[in-house]
């Protein structure tokens, strides 16, 4: 999937995890592995793991510490969703919680742009 910003590996997480039912997604690395789960409150079901050093697993802790910064907002289909990273620490290692809301303050229909490619603003 491509936005504006190149590759993107977090919204099909999103996408996925917004299935599920979840308000979150937690990013650990674990046995050389980038392990995603999917979170509803406490309770947690593995979505995704990609092996860390692989070209995905880079791309993902990249653009994860880039969302850190500057929060975005994602499109799934025709709602919005405000995205917001935070980076804690895991036993030494950085390790990540992705909060995803419906966008508020805002009309809740994504641009037809947008629902078509999943773009990230």
């Amino acid at each position: 999937m491509r936005s504006k910003y190149g590759v993107t590996i977090v919204h099909p997480l999103v996408t996925k995890a917004v299935q599920l039912g979840a308000d979150a997604i937690e990013v650990d690395y674990k046995d050389h592995r980038e392990e995603v789960v999917a979170m509803r409150g406490p309770i947690g079901f593995g979505i995704a793991s990609f092996r860390s050093t692989d070209a995905e697993a880079k791309a993902l802790r990249r653009e994860l510490y880039r969302i850190a910064k500057r929060r975005t907002t994602i499109a799934l289909g025709e709602v919005l969703y405000d995205v917001r990273v935070h980076v804690y620490d895991s036993f030494g290692e950085d390790a990540f919680h992705v909060e995803f809301k419906q966008a508020a303050g805002r009309p809740n229909r994504a641009a037809p742009g947008d629902s078509r490619y999943g773009d990230i603003r």
